[in-house]
Order: structure tokens, then C-alpha cells, then sequence
């Protein structure tokens, strides 16, 4: 995967100069591609509200099981949606389903108890998304669930039908139990079904024994280092405006993984040798853009195109690279030559990564001195960046950049901070013989 690409670049580099010239999708090409994607948001939805008529057909033989069988898929279905899809999509999906249930005529009482237990369990997962959550979530659900169907049976029948309310009670706690437990154990058949991927999945993909990861820091430790660095700038700016720094942190450690195809070619991996030197300016410009590609590639390879790609797409946008562009022998040549071919980030969480890209390059060249100067160079470069256009679509508004001044500030300070230096030892004379 290192091999150097000295023997390849007139072939494959030259190839790729402007991947934009690639043939167009044919009209069979076109409609797999929506086909997949209307599977990927309605095949998940159309599953789970079968699910639900499953289970209240299923546990029409008692109140026990019909409560526990329904509030069990309710939940099932909400904390796999949460944790696999958009809020958006995971609140469409609750609806659907509670929907199911009212067409089905399901007693008020249940339809409101599997409600209230498929928000109460997404919500728990949407505050800290991992396996520890699970089991709370389930019990929350289902005391929640519980709780209602007991008020709500006790002002109905009184303590009249006791029997009949405990065991519905009863059913609803075991339901939220039961259901949280059962999303995680077929949530990877539902995430190759459906070609999902869930946040408990990608919290995995931030172990550094990832296979992706540790050949990145074998192969180019250079770049490993600097992902690391940009993945803390990204976590404190995404954290400071509200935008998902989960994702921004993650989409950050694999933002440069197209660098394992040459990596001596990328100078935070080179030690006194740049082969650029050798080389005319369009064939460099080629070699650094293909890394671009190169990582949406490994992405895919590795099963993790669908969340990040767009991280490796958009780091640099359409921005330009103003050392190859300013070359003598590129004075003929338009700028787009010397330009990544994008898109713009289209996201905050994309525009973070962009911004904490370029300033944890710049700060490793000249190290701020303090946090005057920390701010100094966040500034610079959120007016640079944004003067250049490549903010234009990514929804940073002007609070959002004025509240990551201080976050990426106070970032770089503790990755640059001076410490304090340690004297060496005096030495002492060998004792006399």
C-alpha cells in the first residue's frame, strides 16, 4: 500500500488529473442508485411497522404479552433508528409505527405507552450513543411506559380489574426491558440489510486498533499524528457551536487515510527528501489530489464510505494550492489545474474539519507563543477561509465562527503550550584511580 508512486505516475496519476472527466452514470446506473437509496430510507421503515403488526397480532392472547410484545418492537425499532439514522428519520419512524398502531385499533393506553417508550429510549441513546446505554435505556422506557398505563388504568377501572391492569403494567416494563436488548443483538443484520450504520459501530471505528488507523500510523505516522491533532481542534469547535462532534472527531482521524498510497509524497512524512523537487508542478498538484480519492476508496474497502466520505471529500474543498499555482512552470496554466476538485464542505461539521485542518498545519510550522497569538491565527484563517468562498454552503453562521475563535484557541494553547524545560544533570569526574 507505501509502494512509492514514481512507477506509476505517468499511467495512474496523469489518469487522474481531472477525475470530473469520468464517463457519466448511464440511466440504469441512475435508477440503482435511487433505487438503493429509497431502500436505504424506506426498507428500515417498512420493516419495522411490519414488525409492529407482527407483534400486536401475535399478542392478541393476553394484556400481558400485547403490551410487552408491542412496546418491545416500538422500542426495538426507535433505538435502532436513533442510533442508525438522522433524528429527522428515527422521529419519522416512531410515528410511522405508532400510526400502524392506531390503524390496527390498539387501545389508546397501549398506542400512547409504546409512544412514550420509543421517545424515552431514543432520547437516552441520543444523549450518549454506546452498548453501556442500552440496558438504561430499556429500563427508562419501560418504567416509563409503565408508569402511564398504570395512572391512566388505575383513573379508568379504578382498582376494580387489577389483575387485568398489573398485567398490563407489567407487560409495558417487560416490553421496554426487552426491546432495547434486542435492537443491539440484529442491529448489524439490520445494518447490512439496510446499509446502515450505527453510532455504536462508528464509536468502534475511534479505536486506534482499527486496522485502517494502525496501518496509517505504520505507514505514515506523519499523518497519523496530524489527524489525531486535528480530530481534538475538531471535538472542541464542534462542541462549542452545537454540531456533532461525535462525528466531526471521527470524520477527522480518517480525513487524510488516502495519504497510505504516497506517503512520502506529503511533507508531515518526509525527512529531508521531497520528491516534488523532481517533478513538474501538474504532477504534484495530481499526486495531492489523488489522495482525496485514494481515501474514499479505503473508506469503501473498509465498509466505511457511507458516514465519512464526505469528511475526505470536503477537507479541502475547491481550494487552491497556492505553492504549486504560483510555480514558474505553472505561470500558462489555468487555476483550476491547481485546484481540488471538491465540493464545498456542506456541513458544519465538514467546515470545522476544513478550518482545523489548515490551522493545525499552520500552527506545526509556526507554534503560537500564547493564547493571543492561538486566537490570532483562528481569526486569520476564518477570514482567509471564508474570503476564499469555501464556507459559503456549509451553514456557519457568524456566531458560530465568533464562538470557535475561543474553542480552536484554547485548543491549540494546550497542544502548544511551552513547558517548562529540565536542566540536565551536572557532570561529574570519573573518581580518581
Amino acid at each position: 500500500m507505501s509502494t512509492p508512486l514514481s512507477a506509476r505516475l505517468t499511467a495512474d496519476v496523469a489518469g487522474r488529473l481531472d477525475p470530473r472527466q469520468a464517463p457519466p452514470l448511464v440511466w440504469h446506473d441512475a435508477v440503482a442508485v435511487v433505487g438503493w437509496r429509497l431502500w436505504r430510507l424506506g426498507g428500515f421503515a417498512v420493516t419495522s411497522a411490519l414488525a409492529t403488526v407482527a407483534a400486536y397480532v401475535e399478542g392478541a392472547g393476553g394484556p400481558l404479552r400485547l403490551t410487552a410484545f408491542v412496546v418491545a418492537a416500538a422500542v426495538a425499532a426507535a433505538v435502532h433508528g436513533r442510533l442508525a439514522t438522522s433524528t429527522r428519520m428515527a422521529r419519522l419512524h416512531v410515528a410511522l409505527n405508532t400510526a400502524v398502531l392506531v390503524v390496527l385499533g390498539a387501545e389508546w393506553e397501549i398506542v400512547v405507552a409504546a409512544l412514550l417508550a420509543a421517545i424515552v429510549a431514543g432520547e437516552v441513546l441520543a444523549a450518549r450513543a454506546s452498548r453501556e446505554s442500552i440496558i438504561p435505556a430499556g429500563l427508562l422506557s419501560g418504567a416509563s411506559a409503565a408508569v402511564l398505563l398504570l395512572l391512566w388504568l388505575l383513573v379508568e377501572r379504578g382498582i376494580a380489574d387489577w389483575d387485568l391492569t398489573a398485567a398490563t403494567v407489567a407487560g409495558a416494563a417487560a416490553g421496554g426491558l426487552l426491546g432495547a436488548p434486542m435492537a443491539l443483538a440484529v442491529g448489524p443484520l439490520a445494518e447490512w440489510a439496510f446499509d446502515h450504520t450505527t453510532r455504536i459501530t462508528m464509536a468502534e471505528w475511534l479505536n486506534f486498533d482499527h486496522p485502517l488507523l494502525r496501518e496509517l500510523a505504520s505507514v505514515a505516522p506523519g499523518t497519523f499524528q496530524h489527524s489525531v491533532s486535528v480530530s481534538v481542534l475538531c471535538d472542541a469547535g464542534a462542541s462549542a457551536i452545537g454540531a456533532d462532534a461525535f462525528l466531526a472527531r471521527l470524520g477527522a482521524l480518517y480525513h487524510d487515510v488516502g495519504k497510505l498510497k504516497a506517503p512520502e509524497y506529503f511533507g508531515e512524512n518526509q525527512y529531508g527528501v521531497n520528491p516534488h523537487a523532481s517533478l513538474p508542478p501538474w504532477q504534484s498538484a495530481a499526486i495531492l489530489r489523488a489522495h482525496v480519492d485514494d481515501g474514499v476508496s479505503l473508506l469503501r474497502y473498509y465498509g466505511m464510505v457511507r458516514p465519512l466520505a464526505r469528511f475526505v471529500r470536503e477537507h479541502h474543498g475547491t481550494s487552491l494550492m497556492p505553492g504549486l499555482a504560483a510555480h514558474p512552470a505553472a505561470a500558462d496554466a489555468r487555476d483550476e489545474a491547481y485546484r481540488y476538485h471538491g465540493p464545498r464542505p456542506q456541513s458544519r461539521e465538514t467546515a470545522i474539519l476544513m478550518l482545523a485542518d489548515q490551522l493545525e498545519a499552520m500552527a506545526r510550522v509556526a507554534p503560537p507563543v500564547d493564547g493571543a497569538a492561538c486566537a490570532a491565527l483562528v481569526r486569520e484563517t476564518l477570514a482567509r477561509v471564508g474570503d476564499s468562498g469555501e464556507l459559503a454552503d456549509a451553514g456557519l453562521s457568524a456566531s458560530d465562527r465568533e464562538r470557535l475563535v475561543p474553542a480552536f484557541g484554547s485548543a491549540l494553547q494546550a497542544m502548544y503550550h511551552r513547558r517548562v524545560g529540565y536542566g540536565r544533570a551536572p557532570v561529574t569526574a570519573p573518581p580518581a584511580s
